[in-house]
């Protein structure tokens, strides 16, 4: 379960890098003002909703989400 949880860790370093980071960049770009709610692109801009997955869920809620309830199943 630790190994899941690395992994949760790992996919969020990695969506804020490739998903999140170039969706803001566009943004700032086009001027559509999507906005992550947290990571190293939070602060730029003046977005007014967070980003959205394919889903339409908000993408970093959901992740951080995902992660803390695996965290929360690990058993000590």
């Amino acid at each position: 379960m630790v190994a899941l949880k690395e992994f949760r860790d790992a996919h969020m370093i990695i969506a804020t890098l490739y998903v999140l980071g170039p969706a803001r960049r566009v943004a700032q770009i086009t001027g559509e003002g999507t906005k992550p709610e947290s990571g190293p692109y939070a602060e730029l801009g003046d977005g007014k909703e967070p980003l959205k997955g394919t889903g339409g869920t908000n993408l970093v809620r959901f992740l951080k989400d995902t992660r803390n309830r695996t965290n929360e199943a690990i058993i000590p």
